[in-house]
């Protein structure tokens, strides 16, 4: 029996900031040595909540931003994580031979995050590069339902590759929230709507897809397993 999932794209051309508070699911994951669960499933928390931090920086700032800032993002907010998550909370925890994966509910005070930013000098303009140049990337939200977020990892990784593989100076999906009904991913590309439609349709995750351009912002792709 053929069975149905499907993906939507969500394009902006500008990110919008988000005020406030913003919800995101993350998972982590921690190496488990001489059988010490406990201190894996500490490590896999901790990775969650930068996953968490890390995802909103993406969200802020281009590649290139983050890259040239390394060393200060990593003093001014990675290592001051507890400043910008207002609460988190566990979600499921999951045991894969010597690894823990932790699935983590977290609120990002997005708000305290860019005034911070703003303190370090880092701009977080999207579509700039560190030296003010217009960027042509384009950057979507990918909406995957009909998958379970905490468990499909293989059929996860082939759509993330996919995406990459496929779209023109495609970077690597950047998950936003995973559930057991769905996955969300933040990808960022050059190209238009139309481009990433045709050449979605023409191309596979080694499942057939198909392919439907529903308005300007909306991209529906159906997937057959």
């Amino acid at each position: 029996m053929m069975r149905f999932f499907s993906v939507i794209f969500l394009i902006f051309p500008f990110i919008v900031f988000a005020e406030g508070l913003e919800t995101v699911q993350v998972r982590g994951e921690g190496v488990i040595v001489n059988q010490d669960t406990a201190q894996a499933r500490s490590q896999a928390m901790n990775q969650a909540r930068r996953n968490a931090i890390d995802l909103q920086l993406h969200s802020l700032l281009g590649q290139d931003t983050i890259v040239a800032n390394s060393t200060k993002l990593e003093q001014r907010i990675y290592q001051q994580i507890g400043r910008f998550i207002k609460s988190y909370k566990e979600l499921g925890v999951e045991q894969h031979e010597e690894v823990m994966v932790v699935s983590v509910e977290a609120v990002v005070d997005v708000a305290q995050l860019k005034q911070e930013l703003a303190n370090a000098g880092v701009g977080i303009e999207f579509g700039k590069d560190v030296e003010g140049k217009a960027s042509a990337m384009q950057k979507m939200d990918i909406i995957i339902t009909g998958v379970n977020g905490l468990r499909d990892f293989e059929k996860m990784r082939l759509i993330q590759k996919w995406l990459t593989d496929s779209l023109p100076k495609s970077k690597p999906p950047v998950p936003r929230r995973m559930s057991e009904k769905e996955v969300v991913y933040i990808v960022e590309f050059q190209g238009t709507p139309q481009n990433a439609a045709a050449i979605l349709q023409s191309s596979s995750p080694g499942f057939k897809v198909e392919t439907s351009l529903e308005t300007q912002s909306n991209l529906l792709v159906r997937v057959k397993q």
